[in-house]
């Protein structure tokens, strides 16, 4: 059998916290433990109901047991990603599905933006309270899956303009034209992953996940402008980025404002 990419060996630590994580979690969920740990609620409800209850340390064993279900998960996910991850090819096809499904949800969720629909498909959504979800239910949690594919969706930006830029196929003005029309090329492609995610985040009314998301772009660009040191060249991205974010808020930017006056007001 072919090694992995990264041996056992190499993640030996952080693996062994995650499976103390794991058994720990899983041991607050089964009866099995000693019963001086269990939780006060189960012995008044024994006495409240009158017959045996088998208790445990959680107060709901099932939604503890859900809770493990979704980490495992994600750790799983970690570790796939830790080892198809390092293949190049497979680092930037990873993340070019992740900005392109983002921009799928995304366009669904403009769609029912801009018909007026508050559903979740066919069914009726009570908690965005006029935001945008897509097929999500709560607005944070629509606006942290689209701020990841924003983000995915930043960085293939960031490297077709790097290699717009980088192109030397040309020399004297045929070069100079040449990279313009790959710079606005690649703008104007990209700009179909970009601004339905940006606005999806936006009109998302989640004021975590917009800060996050800029917080996280601007960190992003400023790794690439320390790794690259070619300030002239990578001005232009900080342009474009700039002028899109100006653009959209100056659109849509209403939602975030009502969420900081009502942040204000309380």
């Amino acid at each position: 059998a072919n090694p992995l990419p990264v041996p056992l060996s190499w993640a030996a630590v952080p693996l062994a916290l995650f499976a103390l994580v794991i058994l720990w979690t899983f041991g607050q969920s089964i009866p099995w433990m000693p019963g001086g740990w269990h939780h006060p609620i189960w012995r008044t409800a024994r006495e409240a109901l009158g017959q045996p209850l088998e208790g445990a340390i959680s107060v709901n064993p099932g939604a503890t047991q859900l809770a493990l279900l979704r980490l495992v998960t994600a750790g799983a996910c970690v570790w796939l990603g830790l080892q198809i991850g390092r293949d190049p090819v497979w680092a930037r096809r990873i993340v070019a599905t992740v900005a392109v499904s983002g921009t799928i949800y995304a366009l669904y969720g403009l769609t029912l933006k801009a018909s007026g629909s508050e559903t979740v498909l066919w069914v009726a959504n009570r908690v965005s309270q006029g935001n945008m979800t897509a097929t999500f239910i709560n607005p944070n949690s629509f606006a942290a899956y689209a701020a990841v594919a924003l983000l995915c969706a930043l960085g293939l930006f960031v490297r077709g303009l790097r290699r717009s830029l980088s192109d030397q196929r040309f020399s004297g003005g045929r070069q100079w034209a040449a990279t313009g029309f790959g710079v606005i090329k690649t703008v104007a492609v990209h700009a179909l992953l970009l601004v339905p995610l940006f606005l999806a985040v936006i009109l998302s009314g989640s004021r975590a996940g917009f800060l996050l998301a800029s917080c996280a772009a601007l960190f992003m660009l400023g790794l690439e402008q320390w790794r690259v040191g070619r300030r002239g060249r990578w001005m232009l991205a900080g342009i474009a980025v700039a002028a899109g974010a100006a653009l959209a808020l100056t659109s849509h930017g209403g939602v975030i404002g009502k969420e900081l006056q009502a942040t204000q007001a309380t």
